[in-house]
């Protein structure tokens, strides 16, 4: 009886030693995934603040609008836009179908002669127009 005793408290203490040991590795694992997530949000952050400032190819600061005569369906607008991508230096095209206007966001400013001769080539005519403040 004895014998069958100490191998009964001999389990029990290694069970106690095995939660011990279980509690502390899930503290640590605990301790190690938030140290993960600050990390991961750390470089998320740095990340995002790197691409938005300097990895992005400049900010569209300037913008150009046009009046342009011959476009009336979505088609034409698909035209439009596939003529002036990223040609130009022109970063972003907008077009208004309904007003008939189309507005380009760049870099720097851009002069009308190239793209009057693009809007030609798709057989649209434009005329440079002041643009309305957002």
């Amino acid at each position: 009886m004895k014998i069958v005793l100490s191998h009964s408290r001999f389990y029990r203490d290694l069970l106690n030693e095995i939660s011990k040991d279980k509690n502390q590795r899930f503290a640590e694992n605990q301790n190690l995934r938030k140290r993960i997530v600050r990390h991961r949000t750390v470089s998320m952050a740095f990340i995002f603040l790197f691409l938005t400032f300097y990895a992005s190819p400049g900010r569209a600061n300037h913008r150009s609008c046009f009046r342009v005569e011959g476009m009336v369906c979505g088609k034409c607008v698909k035209k439009v836009e596939g003529a002036f991508k990223k040609k130009l230096g022109i970063q972003k095209t907008i077009v208004f179908l309904k007003k008939g206007e189309v507005v380009f966001e760049s870099a720097k400013p851009l002069s009308q002669a190239p793209i009057k001769k693009q809007f030609e080539a798709i057989n649209l005519t434009a005329e440079e127009i002041p643009c309305e403040q957002e």
